[in-house]
């Protein structure tokens, strides 16, 4: 299944559905199958792309659909995408940077000010990296419930 095809698919779902948690689980799945357009695939990677496409929808469709299951099917692809397509989150590095700097900073006596700096600008440098690899995810489960 292609990406447009899933999108087509959620849409129709979004349709037939008034409940508000599973609108906002199937507004995150746009939002992933958006972000995901813009990544640059190699052909293997659209092949793997497109057979896990195919498991996901068919999760939905066999299924009577409920929140649960739409989110359960949300995070398995994301975490799909995130193991065989390389993709991370956004600002990810830069997190990460930030607290191995300041913990830098303990170990190597220096100022925690500087190690902060030096890990936020590793973290940042890494970061934009990857949005010219176009491989960062925006969309997070955080706010779904």
């Amino acid at each position: 299944m292609t990406i447009q095809e899933a999108i087509e698919q959620i849409n129709y779902y979004r349709i037939e559905n008034e409940d508000k948690k599973i609108l906002l689980l199937l507004d995150k799945w746009n939002e992933l199958l958006f972000e995901i357009i813009a990544f640059d695939y190699s052909d293997d990677e659209v092949d793997i792309l497109q057979k896990e496409l195919d498991v996901q929808m068919k999760r939905l469709r066999n299924k009577e659909l409920s929140a649960q299951i739409i989110k359960n099917s949300l995070e398995s692809f994301i975490q799909f995408i995130k193991k065989q397509l390389k993709a991370k989150y956004s600002y990810q590095f830069s997190i990460i940077g930030t607290f191995a700097g300041m913990a830098l900073s303990f170990f190597a006596h220096f100022n925690v000010f500087f190690g902060f700096l030096i890990g936020v600008c590793t973290g940042l440098f890494i970061d934009q990296y990857l949005n010219k690899k176009q491989r960062v995810i925006k969309t997070t489960l955080n706010n779904t419930w």
